[in-house]
């Protein structure tokens, strides 16, 4: 945010209400890379390509109204989970809080409540046709599907290991 009141100070976005919205979530994405995780940043680049460029891209930053995230939040909630849109809105809430600040139209729209978690548990049979398909790959893959399915671990856990993390001969 300070860098971004920075460059309206310097005049590099004094006009970031006029730039179209597809323009400014890239940029947006470019400010803020230093300051997220990897994984953050991929999952922030999926919901600009695949949801907000389609729904928002072509419209100027400040054309976009409650109406129009309303909108979308509602259309999204037909076909993804509630926790889904959730997340969805809580990254546009801060594109657009960034851009227009207390003109943002996402102020007074409360996000989603998040849907209960219903885990899905892969059949052994299953479990086994995943791990051929990434043991074809590579050991490397395997291994990353075996941490997965046997431990629970999360991606992020997972190529966070450490080789002292890991006590072969205590189990």
């Amino acid at each position: 945010a300070r860098e971004m009141e920075d460059g309206v100070a310097r005049g590099n976005l004094s006009n970031v209400g006029m730039m179209k919205m597809s323009d400014w979530m890239e940029k947006w994405l470019a400010i803020n890379k230093p300051l997220l995780a990897p994984t953050t940043i991929k999952a922030y680049r999926l919901y600009i390509k695949r949801h907000f460029t389609p729904a928002f891209g072509n419209m100027r930053v400040c054309d976009i109204t409650d109406l129009h995230v309303k909108s979308y939040l509602a259309d999204k909630l037909a076909v993804l989970s509630a926790t889904t849109v959730r997340k969805h809105f809580c990254t546009l809430q801060k594109i657009l809080k960034d851009a227009l600040k207390h003109n943002s139209p996402c102020l007074d729209i409360k996000p989603p409540k998040n849907s209960d978690f219903k885990p899905t548990v892969p059949t052994e049979a299953q479990f086994d046709l995943i791990r051929q398909t990434f043991k074809e790959l590579g050991p490397e893959h395997e291994a990353v599907i075996l941490l997965a399915g046997w431990n629970g671990m999360r991606r992020g856990e997972i190529f966070a290991l450490k080789e002292d993390d890991i006590d072969i001969e205590g189990g």
